[in-house]
């Protein structure tokens, strides 16, 4: 009597284990991808609150600033003829005995070339006296949709407009736009513009 020893292979083949291999990288490399997708997006919409942020808080502080601005010494360059990057201008600082308007110092907002462009408050600029506060940073040279090309180019009525600008609309009625952009690690570009008119008070 013949016996036939058969023995049963056990384990992955070569084949199998480089087939699983191949599958898990798959996996591994659409997951990454994945999750690179969404820190991508959720980076994306924290820089948009973040600039929306600072954009709002610029704007703020600029029609605080102008909004007790004396109609009559709101002085804008005449360099200018659509609008300005800066403006200069004082503050009624109440009445005296005779019940004269006080003026402020000189003070001007404007639009500065530092660190890629700071939207600045001055007091008493261009004196040894003059003192500053940045309101915001990140304020291109041109507004938003805005080309330094003669042309109006998004459509607001002002031609070649920078990322801050003062249009006068009469004596007492200030048109103030802001542009901020942020770029991000991917090189995409994010920017907020605003645009608000304040009446001087006085």
């Amino acid at each position: 009597m013949y016996r036939t020893n058969t023995r049963r292979s056990s384990g992955f083949t070569l084949i199998e284990i480089t087939i699983a291999l191949v599958l898990l990288v798959v996996v591994v490399g659409n997951v990454y991808w994945l999750l690179q997708k969404t820190t991508t997006a959720i980076s994306s919409q924290n820089t948009a609150y973040d600039i929306d942020t600072h954009a709002r808080r610029a704007m703020d502080k600029i029609i605080m600033a102008l909004v007790g601005a004396r109609a009559n010494d709101v002085m804008i360059p005449t360099g200018s003829p659509n609008y300005t990057s800066l403006l200069n201008y004082r503050e009624s600082m109440g009445l005296d005995a005779n019940g004269a308007d006080i003026p402020s110092d000189p003070q001007r907002i404007e639009r500065t070339n530092v660190d890629g462009g700071e939207v600045t408050w001055f007091k008493n600029p261009d004196t040894s006296n003059e003192k500053r506060v940045i309101f915001t940073r990140n304020v291109p040279q041109f507004l938003k949709d805005e080309l330094g090309n003669g042309v109006d180019d998004n459509a607001n009525g002002i031609i070649d407009e920078t990322g801050l600008a003062f249009e006068m609309n009469d004596r007492n009625s200030i048109t103030v736009y802001l542009t901020l952009t942020r770029t991000m690690p991917d090189g995409t570009v994010v920017s907020r513009e605003l645009h608000e008119t304040v009446t001087c008070r006085n």
